[in-house]
């Protein structure tokens, strides 16, 4: 990362070179220089997160593998939950290309993490114009640690592929003109397509074009309009597939819920993403006393060195609520990162602000420092992640290595299994597709706790402990019987 110092130099140079040559040849140069700081987050992005490869499924995977492998329509809905046809369509090419090898799954969630740092980038370049503050934003993003569900969990795509029309559309919104105007309305119900959360977006262009008093009120109310159509339009097609709109049922907190969103459990976890889960009392506590450490000398040099660029935080801040609001009604992101990928579009907006005062306050060392926390406790949180698909693995490992004499119709009872392990889904569902998928078509897999008569067909009974040794938890099937 280039000091203030030397950028300026830089600039200076540029500016005496264009009095002596070719402009083009000047422009040319510059070109060469935003995109070299362009990709730097893209390329830290997939040396942080290649890791993910290496992650078996979990096993919610399994409901969209099976679904995928039964050869639906991309169109039809997996549950009767979400209508979201996009990543459905995802996970088909994925099998159709993967098979049941996790590590296709998790290169295809990468790659669309790594398109989505370098919208960040782009994005932040256009609101800011400075290619040191759009570097600093997208790797920001690349590295930030609550990431860690949306990118790790195959599940988790909704929120990848939203975020990627979601900013496409928000930069073709301030790209303007006629076609990019058209392109920013195929890109937004393109991400409504993928995740309904999106539908927030529309606020987020008002909230803009306010901070930047850039359009009169009637003007910018006319142009949002189609927004509100295509938001009916996408409403009423899942209302005619699901026969309702779907969604979570509610837990009777949601006003507490959306208090705690809008207010510390929005900012507590993107200040500091940190698995209290994974690293233990004493590394934990040391990584977030590392992090108030960095945010206490930040103020410190912003008290002279204030961001000058007040639009662009108004942008951030915008970005932020904009996104958040539409999920504000459900539970918040726990301290080992459960549910953090409701966070994934709203942390935009928190990188373009850190970004933008990181740069007014720069300095190489706390850059560093900052860069070396976020590596451990994105290590420390992967690292649960993949014990979780191992518990995964082991599940049906164990079982297939016994040979049990099972038949198509009968059913399987599991006992034992754990929930999640540090903040990372194991078997909190997917068990019956799991079951269909990794032993035999046919069969029935359900959780001992939701038996329920199974007729004159067989009924196996498999009970597994779960140990937690020092180096990790190991799932172990310990016994095994049948009904007549």
């Amino acid at each position: 990362m280039l000091s203030r110092n030397e950028l300026h130099t830089g600039i200076q140079v540029l500016h005496i070179a264009s009095s002596r040559f070719n402009p083009r040849i000047i422009r040319s140069v510059r070109h060469r220089l935003v995109l070299g700081w362009w990709l730097l987050g893209p390329v830290l992005a997939l040396c942080a997160w290649l890791p993910t490869l290496t992650v078996y499924f979990t096993g919610e995977d399994f409901v969209f593998i099976h679904f995928a492998a039964s050869a639906q329509p991309f169109y039809k809905p997996t549950q009767n939950l979400f209508y979201r046809p996009f990543p459905n369509l995802l996970w088909q090419l994925d099998y159709w290309l993967f098979g049941l090898h996790a590590w296709g799954y998790h290169l295809t969630n990468l790659l669309l993490h790594v398109a989505n740092v370098a919208l960040v980038g782009w994005l932040a370049y256009r609101l800011t114009a400075s290619a040191s503050t759009a570097a600093l934003a997208a790797s920001l993003f690349a590295l930030q640690p609550i990431h860690i569900e949306p990118i790790t969990w195959i599940a988790g795509r909704p929120d990848l592929s939203a975020t990627f029309f979601g900013l496409l559309a928000l930069i073709c919104w301030l790209q303007g003109g006629r076609t990019y105007y058209l392109l920013t309305l195929l890109a937004f119900a393109a991400a409504l397509f993928c995740k309904e959360s999106v539908v927030g977006l529309p606020l987020i262009l008002f909230g803009w074009a306010w901070c930047r008093q850039s359009e009169k009120s009637k003007k910018l109310i006319f142009k949002l309009i189609p927004y509100g159509l295509i938001i009916a339009l996408y409403l009423a097609v899942r209302l005619t597939v699901l026969g309702g709109f779907g969604g979570y049922t509610s837990d009777g907190n949601i006003l507490l819920n959306s208090l705690w969103n809008a207010t510390f459990g929005l900012w507590l976890p993107l200040l500091f993403p940190v698995n209290l889960d994974s690293t233990g009392w004493l590394v934990g506590t040391g990584l977030v006393a590392a992090l108030l450490g960095f945010y206490g000398w930040l103020l410190w040099r912003l008290r002279r060195r204030f961001p000058t660029q007040r639009a662009a935080l108004g942008g951030g801040l915008v970005l932020m609520y904009g996104a958040i609001l539409p999920v504000l009604n459900l539970p918040p992101v726990l301290p080992d990162l459960e549910q953090s990928r409701l966070l994934y579009l709203p942390s935009v907006g928190f990188c373009l602000l850190l970004a933008i005062c990181l740069r007014a306050a720069y300095n190489k060392v706390v850059l560093a420092g900052l860069g070396a926390v976020y590596g451990l406790a994105l290590g420390l949180a992967l690292l649960s992640w993949w014990q979780a698909g191992q518990l995964v693995d082991t599940t049906f490992g164990s079982l297939q290595s016994i040979n049990l004499p099972i038949a198509v119709g009968d059913t399987l009872y599991y006992a034992g299994l754990p929930d999640n392990w540090h903040g990372a889904y194991v078997w909190r569902n997917g068990i019956s597709e799991a079951t269909t998928l990794l032993l035999k078509p046919g069969l029935r897999g359900l959780l001992l706790t939701s038996q329920t008569g199974t007729g004159n067909r067989k009924s196996w009974y498999v009970h597994y402990i779960l140990n937690q040794p020092t180096f990790g938890p190991a799932l172990q099937l310990v016994f095994y019987s049948s009904s007549p």
